[in-house]
Formats: C-alpha cells, structure tokens, sequence
C-alpha cells in the first residue's frame, strides 16, 4: 500500500486511541464502513454484525465500525446492537472512507428499485428509517486489514449490496 494510505491508518483512531493500524497489526480485523446512521441498510448491517459477532463468527478477529456521527450519537445507536463495546472510528470528513476508495453513490446506487426491494425485506426485519447523520450519498464497504494491509474486500455498487461475510472472514486468499 502507499504511504498515504498509512498514514490514514495511522492517523485514525478508535474511542479508545488505538490506531487502525495498530487494530490490524493486533490480529486480522474487520472493518465495517457504514452509510449515514439512518440508512436502513446501515442498521441491518450492525443487526447482522451483532449476530455474527454473539454466535462467535467474529472469534479470531478485531471489528471496526466506521462511521459519520457524532462518536456519542454513534456509541447510542451501537449499543442498541449490543456493539457498543466494539472499536469505532468517527470519519465526518470521509477522509478514511475516500483512503479505502468508496465514493459517492449516485441515484440509482442509493434510489434504485433494488434498493426499494431490499428496504421492504430489511423493514419486515425490523430494521427502519431514522435520521440521516453524515452524507446520505457516501457509500458503504467492508475490508479484512491484517498488519495494515487489505487481504479482502466488498465495496458496494449499490446501498442495499449484501456481503458474503462468510466468504470474508474465512481469508483464504
């Protein structure tokens, strides 16, 4: 990776300081970059993580939530979850985001029918509308960071994408 790529690692840090690249260089780590904290798939994606993380899916790795709120509107929407434990990075400024190279989505990656589809599913799961906190444009991404390093990664082409995480965390690469 370059240097300024580092550098954003380096630079950002968890509630508690810890550096995202000391989070990696800890053990292999997920990193979650959420939409605005009102996206209904933003929360069905902490819904899913929290799942994952109490069946012990998550054993083996650090977790990073990236997000656009406030880090006391966030840590209140993460302990809903149950997640409020986990290591959060505030990135109002979508620096870290544009660093992992997810952009702006445009009207049919955020408005399209297949997003109309799947916010009906995540809705039935309880999963609702809230308040948009950060840029309702910025798209979300998931990547596997070990020792700084990216070893896997799913940047969405839409909001509503769904991850394998299965196929993310297993890491044979």
């Amino acid at each position: 990776m370059n240097n300024d790529f580092n550098n954003k690692l380096k630079e950002y840090s968890d509630q508690n300081g810890k550096s995202l690249y000391e989070i990696s260089c800890d053990k292999k780590t997920l990193v979650v970059f959420l939409r605005h904290s009102g996206c209904i798939f933003c929360r069905e994606t902490l819904d899913e993580i929290s799942q994952m993380s109490m069946r012990g899916e998550l054993h083996g790795f650090n977790l990073v939530l990236v997000h656009m709120s406030y880090d006391p509107d966030a840590k209140r929407l993460f302990e809903k979850y149950g997640l409020g434990y986990v290591s959060r990075i505030s990135d109002r400024d979508q620096m870290l985001y544009k660093s992992f190279g997810l952009k702006r989505g445009n009207m049919v990656q955020l408005f399209g029918p297949k997003n109309w589809i799947r916010a009906m599913s995540a809705m039935f799961s309880g999963n609702f509308q809230g308040k948009v906190e950060g840029d309702g444009f910025q798209m979300p991404g998931i990547f596997v960071l070990d020792k700084g390093e990216i070893i896997k990664s799913f940047v969405h082409k839409s909001a509503s994408d769904k991850p394998d995480y299965d196929k993310l965390i297993s890491c044979d690469i």
